[in-house]
């Protein structure tokens, strides 16, 4: 028999302002800036009726680069600055030299097979 697979469908996205310098990140604060994410996406997951085992969570940083573009780096590690700064630098495809970090984020995905 032959298995569905499940369909995503993203059940929400929050987002706060993040100010850093162009190649410095204070690592507490990005740590309590996505705890303090964590708890409004699992408070908005409750309220629409979902159990939080239903749902995947993806970290990410929204950054500007040198000319003004806005990049999404996702971030699946915080165990150090160099780790942050070496994901932003691959989304960025150009390393962190002119890149500067303005809002983290979560983004919430319904992952159900119903």
């Amino acid at each position: 028999m032959e298995r569905s697979v499940p369909q995503r469908r993203e059940l929400c996205c929050e987002t706060v302002a993040l100010c850093t310098s162009h190649d410095s990140i204070d690592l507490t604060l990005l740590r309590q800036r996505f705890s303090e994410l964590f708890d409004r996406a699992a408070s908005r997951v409750q309220r629409a009726g979902y159990d939080l085992d239903d749902v995947l969570v993806d970290r990410f940083l929204v950054c500007v680069g040198g000319e003004g573009r806005e990049i999404e780096a996702p971030i699946e590690f915080v165990s150090s600055v160099d780790s942050v700064l070496l994901q932003v630098g691959r989304a960025a495809g150009s390393g962190v030299s002119g890149v500067a970090v303005i809002r983290a984020g979560v983004r919430v995905w319904l992952d159900r097979g119903d």
